[in-house]
């Protein structure tokens, strides 16, 4: 009893230490930035070149909690000519251009309706880490939200610029409505977002991004500016082949290792349900449970006028149940006494 007591605590142990083990394997909590100020972490600076032209604007890094990044998100116009639609000949994503840390992208997935578009660099890096992207169902409006960008009224009276994390810029509002602008889902924005702004993320005071800072309307009446709500992106980009973390989701990896912990968890639990019950049969066969010669407790009659002889348990596991016996009765350890269908025995 004491050894499977024993075994049954080891068990127990074993399950919730696995267990605990498997969810900070699914959680390792989150390397992703956990405020705006550690998302400047995710943002690079994009210059697009077309022949002796250039452009630049912004981006950020999308991908897996703790893992290098590949993918990069921008706008269309940052990599296409806006008014001819002309592709960049090169596309050069600036980790720092003070210690000319780049890597040239390829342009891999795009939505000029969307003015949307995800650039692939030719390897993993760790030089900037992935940003958790919030649904629009999910976004408070209600909350403060931050620019970050490289925009170029920045570098207005600027000695040197970097162009790395430490020259990001960070301009901070609301959320003044969710607005669709030409079939576009976007956010109306009470936040200044200049000519370089473009491509950066929109986010909240946690990182994640809400929205891709994209355009600005003028009118008499003044500006307008808009980022585009991050579910555009999510409609542009191809899932099995781009990985990015959404705030809510568990990503594939945390699916399998979720189901590996309840499988585990399962054989861990049958495994002690088997020792428990294997007591419980030992007693049973013990007390006489499986055999009609371990019975014990019982009562042996004739009923009058009928030459069978019918056995009733009165107490024991078969306390209340008739068994009837045709022709000569076998009793004792070595069933060496018989009794002939005619006696009529009373006793144990």
């Amino acid at each position: 009893m004491k050894n499977k007591k024993i075994i049954l605590s080891i068990c127990a142990a074993v399950m919730v230490a696995y267990t605990l083990v498997m969810l900070l394997v699914v959680y390792r909590g989150d390397k992703a930035p956990k405020n705006y100020t550690e998302a400047k972490d995710g943002v690079v600076w994009v210059v697009s070149q077309y022949g002796e032209y250039y452009s630049a604007g912004s981006g950020f890094a999308i991908g897996e909690a703790g893992k290098p990044i590949q993918y990069i998100v921008t706008n269309y116009h940052v990599v296409f000519n806006s008014d001819t639609g002309r592709k960049a000949d090169s596309v050069n994503v600036f980790f720092s251009a003070a210690a000319n840390r780049y890597m040239s992208a390829q342009i891999y997935s795009y939505s000029a309706d969307k003015d949307l578009a995800v650039l692939k660099l030719p390897e993993p890096t760790t030089e900037r880490k992935a940003l958790k992207l919030r649904k629009m169902k999910d976004t408070d409006t209600s909350a403060t939200y931050y620019a970050l960008g490289y925009p170029a009224i920045a570098d207005v009276g600027v000695d040197y610029t970097k162009y790395d994390v430490s020259d990001i810029v960070t301009t901070s509002g609301i959320i003044s409505r969710q607005s669709t602008v030409g079939e576009v889902e976007a956010y109306l924005l009470d936040i200044d977002i200049n000519h370089g702004n473009s491509g950066g993320p929109l986010v909240s005071a946690k990182g994640e991004v809400v929205g891709i800072n994209t355009f600005s309307m003028n009118s008499s009446d003044g500006t307008a500016n808009y980022a585009v709500c991050i579910d555009e992106l999510l409609r542009i980009v191809e899932p099995e082949y781009v990985d990015y973390m959404v705030v809510g989701d568990i990503n594939k990896r945390g699916v399998i290792v979720i189901a590996l912990t309840i499988a585990v968890d399962a054989a861990i639990v049958a495994f002690a349900l088997a020792v428990a019950l294997g007591k419980r049969g030992a007693k049973a066969a013990a007390a006489g449970g499986g055999y009609a010669t371990q019975i014990s407790n019982i009562g042996y009659t004739v009923a009058a006028g009928d030459p069978a002889i019918v056995i009733k348990g009165i107490s024991g596991s078969y306390r209340g149940e008739e068994f009837e016996l045709q022709g000569c009765f076998s009793c004792g350890r070595s069933g060496s006494i018989r009794l002939p269908l005619q006696t009529f025995v009373k006793g144990q």
